[in-house]
């Protein structure tokens, strides 16, 4: 159903583009966002309460190929660590190994994801997947993230389940093999924090909110957000 897609194994769920939006659930499963600007009420599923704005999506997949947020579509088949996504909010550093896919083959795959996020309140969360150095092995990604509440994990990826961080704000959680960043409660209607993040060997998802402070404030390898579909902006 297009307005409660859940993350699948094998497939690599974008939003929805369809004209409502459900909330996260309370539940293992992740419902995605949507590029609508509208949600249900938190009391009732009856009256759709409208955002005051909508989602755009920006992807690293395979080894990794790039689709900007402003539509853009590029290769980087290079190791080294990037600048994926920066604003004064969020910022993702992601690492692209090279010998990965399998370690045979001359291609690279992102190994090593590191987000931080900076609201304006002076808290923050920081969450780290990977190994480092990345060693390419199957199982070896470990799963640490902290916050400015004093929580912190650390913990094998194969071990880590759900929790909830930055008092009550996000859920980060284990889904199918992805670790999956997503906002909680009434976040899920705030311009500044309603951030969804995507990690896994092979993909790397970013979407974040068409409005201030990330139009026309991000940059970095999954594209300058300006909302031009043509071009990048200067």
């Amino acid at each position: 159903h297009p307005g409660s897609l859940q993350l699948q194994a094998s497939t690599r769920v974008l939003p929805s583009q369809s004209s409502t939006r459900v909330l996260p659930s309370q539940v293992s499963t992740r419902v995605l966002p949507s590029q609508a600007s509208t949600r249900p009420s938190l009391l009732t599923t009856a009256k759709p309460v409208r955002l005051p704005f909508t989602f755009v999506t920006a992807t690293a997949s395979g080894d990794p190929h790039v689709d900007t947020f402003d539509g853009l579509h590029h290769d980087v088949m290079v190791s080294g660590w990037f600048v994926m996504a920066k604003n004064p909010v969020v910022t993702v550093h992601a690492y692209s190994q090279l010998g990965c896919m399998p370690p045979t083959i001359r291609n690279t795959c992102i190994r090593s994801v590191m987000v931080k996020i900076s609201p304006s309140d002076g808290s923050n969360l920081v969450l780290s997947w990977g190994s480092w150095p990345p060693s390419g092995k199957k199982g070896d990604q470990n799963v640490v993230i902290r916050d400015s509440f004093g929580k912190h994990i650390d913990k094998p990826f194969s071990l880590y389940k759900t929790d909830v961080f930055l008092g009550g704000k996000y859920r980060v959680a284990n889904a199918n093999g992805n670790i999956i960043l997503s906002p909680i409660g009434e976040t899920v209607s705030d311009p500044e924090l309603a951030i969804y993040i995507t990690i896994g060997t092979y993909l790397l998802a970013v979407t974040l909110p068409k409005s201030t402070p990330h139009l026309q404030s991000t940059n970095g390898l999954l594209g300058f957000f300006n909302g031009n579909t043509k071009k990048y902006g200067k």
